[in-house]
């Protein structure tokens, strides 16, 4: 089974929604491309796990197909956006801001772990709209001031 990420890029954050056969699950949040040391992961195929972890519990892990682990899904922290990280949320208020960020996690983690039931593999396919490239030009002038690359 196959999900699908579609992205659109901000100067400070990376929007997306995440859908299973043409139905959206959540909407999630994501470093921005041009962060300094960890932007958003690229674009392409990645293979899904599950994921333990002592502080955060059971989550799923995002691998490169050959099986390294490269992100992971987690709610928001604080209200920021942790690098490396994929933030599911239930709306995106404005730029790299988001609602309910554990209430969407909950959900994500729900359906994921319906499909592994039901699936030998999960995917997950990270792409973006060629259409909309880099939204600079639809929200706060400060964004452009500053070099973004």
């Amino acid at each position: 089974m196959k999900l699908l990420l579609k992205r659109s890029y901000w100067p400070t954050a990376t929007h997306g929604e995440i859908s299973l056969q043409g139905k959206p699950i959540c909407q999630v949040l994501e470093a921005s491309r041009a962060h300094p040391s960890l932007p958003c992961i690229a674009e392409g195929m990645y293979r899904l796990g599950l994921l333990y972890e002592e502080i955060g519990g059971w989550s799923y892990g995002i691998c490169k197909l050959k099986g390294k682990l490269v992100s992971q899904f987690s709610p928001l922290k604080k209200e920021e956006v942790p690098s490396n990280y994929i933030c599911p949320v239930t709306d995106i208020e404005k730029e790299g801001k988001g609602s309910f960020s554990r209430l969407a996690f909950l959900k994500l983690r729900d359906r994921l772990h319906e499909l592994f039931q039901s699936e030998d593999e999960v995917l997950l396919e990270i792409y973006s709209d060629v259409n909309e490239g880099l939204n600079l030009c639809m929200g706060e002038g400060s964004w452009t001031e500053a070099s973004i690359w």
